[in-house]
């Protein structure tokens, strides 16, 4: 029962803290860990990017082609982000 009771855990982790449609950090795991990474490194005196998107007409999309192609829409943007920042980056879904 306790290796069940882990993957159980693992699986409701993965539903808290990611998007479930892009695989994307959820808005508030992304905070954290942002925030975190942000105070990491201001106390070692390294500079910090951050970069926010929004896609344009998305809802355009969803109207006119339906929200399936909406949905792969934004499946193939994170993982475009995802390839195009690196595996350092983070990558979250804010709306």
């Amino acid at each position: 029962a306790l290796p069940m009771l882990y993957a159980d855990n693992a699986r409701l982790r993965q539903l808290l803290t990611h998007d479930t449609l892009t695989g994307a950090l959820s808005r508030r795991f992304f905070e954290e860990l942002a925030a975190d990474q942000l105070a990491q490194a201001r106390s070692m005196g390294r500079p910090a990017s951050f970069l926010m998107m929004d896609l344009d007409y998305l809802k355009t999309v969803n109207d006119s082609l339906g929200h399936a192609a909406g949905d792969a829409l934004l499946v193939d943007f994170v993982s475009s982000c995802r390839s195009t920042l690196g595996a350092g980056a983070l990558v979250g879904r804010l709306g």
